[in-house]
């Protein structure tokens, strides 16, 4: 598990930071970054990798999503 945070929307019309989430895309708020220098799977100008994410959204594919309460 790369990080934890909770998932904010799964409408596949929603945006994060003006870019259409598209299909198999998540609206992810991050909260806590535990390997780094993991890459963004959709950097933007602001957010390059992980850690550069905390306390913000980003979109996180929807296929390497995993439900740590399991």
């Amino acid at each position: 598990m790369s990080a934890t945070g909770e998932i904010e929307l799964t409408n596949p019309e929603a945006k994060v930071h003006h870019m259409v989430l598209g299909s198999y895309c998540w609206k992810f708020w991050v909260t806590i970054v535990r390997v780094e220098n993991i890459s963004l799977y959709r950097p933007t100008s602001e957010f390059r990798v992980l850690e550069d994410a905390i306390s913000n959204t980003i979109a996180w594919s929807s296929k390497n999503y995993m439900d740590s309460t399991l």
